[in-house]
């Protein structure tokens, strides 16, 4: 989890705006305002037991092995070359992994704790550990 919510930090637009100089835990202190979801991206509970539990869960560090048993995925992957080059390029290349590797990418004690706190029972949910952010 440590990697969507860094990545959604590295994509903040922060053009026209002051927010140019945030640091990783100033973003979090700014979005992570409500238990659950990112203010205004999405609410937990609404979508995982209110609507619909998801049929399948990708995560950043399974990312291939998550994908490939998709049925349309599977499908795809046999029936066109085309997604089978992006595949390759996307999935198997894990584009999504580079963005939130090396020096940069570093919590502090401090910031994993915000980010538990807002999302604990999406972290208990997917199975990472509230310490995982010290492992990736």
């Amino acid at each position: 989890m440590k990697s969507y919510y860094y990545s959604l930090f590295l994509k903040n637009d922060c053009s026209a705006s002051e927010n140019c100089h945030w640091t990783f835990s100033d973003f979090c202190d700014h979005y992570l305002t409500d238990k659950g979801g990112m203010l205004p991206h999405f609410r937990f509970e609404e979508i995982y037991n209110v609507i619909k539990a998801p049929i399948h869960v990708v995560k950043y560090e399974t990312l291939r092995d998550d994908l490939i048993v998709i049925p349309m995925i599977e499908k795809k992957l046999n029936e066109s070359e085309e997604f089978r080059s992006e595949w390759f390029r996307v999935v198997e290349n894990n584009i999504f992994d580079k963005e939130t590797k090396g020096e940069t990418y570093k919590y502090t004690e401090e910031d994993a704790e915000k980010v538990f706190k807002a999302f604990e029972k999406q972290f208990h949910q997917f199975g990472y550990d509230e310490n995982s952010w010290r492992y990736l």
